[in-house]
């Protein structure tokens, strides 16, 4: 453990050691099972990508990559997902928890296991307010790099909470403005992303050239 935070639990008030207390055992509890959870429309066989792509609706179509995203994802392996479809999970992850409960939920859940690819993804689908705040919260972390085991994030933002929650709110407050506009939302432009950017999501050995991140 941390020593550090070791130290800060051991001063804390009795209320706020039992509240840590409750956290910890959350926390465990949740970590025996790290896979994101499929929407239940994605449990069968997703549509065909030709299907996909002939959507209208930027929500349907967003949508339909999460579905084809997250099965392969779930069924298949993260390192036969397209670039494509792993930019639309990340995007889906964040979107998911902090529509939920902001930008602190994502971090803390076991959706935020691949955080550490989150600015990539925004930049990506041009974002670049939301990418530049969320390279502010990754430098918060040791070495800059967000830890993909969850308990170790956690107890990292446990131990620096008061300077996580200030830039986990600027970085929701950034969120919530651009989810106010119709055009400028992550779903639209993941959308419009994509549909510009068919070839990256072609099934893995089909040439699908991206920008991979490293």
């Amino acid at each position: 453990m941390n020593l550090l935070l070791a130290i800060k639990r051991f001063l804390a008030p009795r209320e706020e050691k039992e509240h840590i207390a409750e956290l910890r055992a959350l926390i465990k509890e949740r970590c025996v099972a790290t896979t994101t959870e499929l929407p239940p429309e994605a449990q069968k066989k997703p549509k065909e990508l030709e299907e996909v792509f002939g959507i209208q609706s930027d929500e349907d179509f967003f949508f339909g990559l999460v579905d084809r995203s997250l099965y392969t994802l779930n069924n298949i392996g993260r390192d036969q997902m397209p670039d494509g479809e792993k930019v639309i999970e990340l995007i889906y992850c964040y979107r998911f928890e902090a529509g939920g409960g902001g930008t602190t939920t994502y971090l803390t859940n076991d959706t935020g296991d691949d955080a550490e690819h989150l600015d990539w993804a925004m930049e990506i689908i041009g974002e670049p307010n939301l990418a530049n705040m969320f390279k502010k919260i990754k430098k918060a972390f040791p070495r800059g790099v967000i830890p993909s085991d969850r308990v170790k994030r956690c107890d990292h933002m446990e131990l620096w909470e008061g300077k996580f929650e200030k830039l986990c709110n600027a970085m929701d407050d950034l969120y919530f403005e651009s989810e106010e506009s119709e055009t400028e939302n992550l779903v639209s432009k993941a959308a419009r992303w994509a549909r510009e950017n068919k070839h990256v999501f072609e099934p893995v050995g089909l040439g699908n050239g991206a920008s991979r991140r490293a």
